[in-house]
């Protein structure tokens, strides 16, 4: 085997390492955007579940204060009793609204690292199918040039990868003149 063929198959073993290479990194995007996703859904159950201790810890609020207002003998339904309760209802809103808020700050956060680990996946798997093809490229250029009738394999049985020159330019494989329109134009 020659110099020309030890180096296309090593290089054709390098386009195979960094295929594999960018194929372990696209399935480990795509892992972080599953994780991440994982925490997304987490985020959203964490901002119901406050929101529910929000509205419970209002009522058992609004509960005790009518309870002490009704003990003192206070009218429940007019007045400072009125108004505290209300209060306690407007706090508690306000409350809820804050966690709306982080949580849908919290799940934007995911969301764009979501976006970022798949963008990052796509760009990997690019990454693996060109470095086969660079590879092939390159393994083709060291086996030898193109019309000079280089073949696979190196011995009997050899598969013949280059049969035929490319053409010129301005010709092509059918005997046509490509620059027969350029040259009626110029002159």
């Amino acid at each position: 085997m020659g110099a020309g063929a030890a180096a296309g198959g090593g290089g054709a073993l390098q386009a195979i390492a960094a295929f594999n290479s960018a194929m372990q990194e696209k399935e480990m995007h795509k892992f972080n955007a599953r994780f991440q996703k994982g925490g997304r859904e987490n985020a959203k159950r964490r901002g119901r579940l406050d929101k529910q201790r929000v509205s419970l810890g209002e009522r058992q609020l609004t509960s005790r204060q009518r309870v002490g207002f009704a003990d003192q003998g206070v009218a429940l339904d007019s007045g400072s009793a009125l108004t505290v309760q209300q209060d306690t209802a407007r706090m508690a809103e306000l409350d809820r609204i804050e966690i709306e808020n982080n949580t849908a700050n919290e799940v934007w956060g995911f969301d764009v690292q979501i976006a970022e680990s798949n963008f990052k996946a796509k760009q990997a798997r690019k990454k693996a199918y060109n470095s086969l093809i660079l590879g092939a490229a390159s393994a083709a250029s060291a086996y030898g040039t193109p019309g000079a009738g280089a073949q696979i394999g190196g011995g009997g049985g050899s598969i013949p990868m280059f049969t035929k020159a490319i053409p010129s330019v301005g010709s092509s494989p059918w005997g046509l003149d490509n620059t027969a329109w350029w040259k009626k134009t110029a002159s």
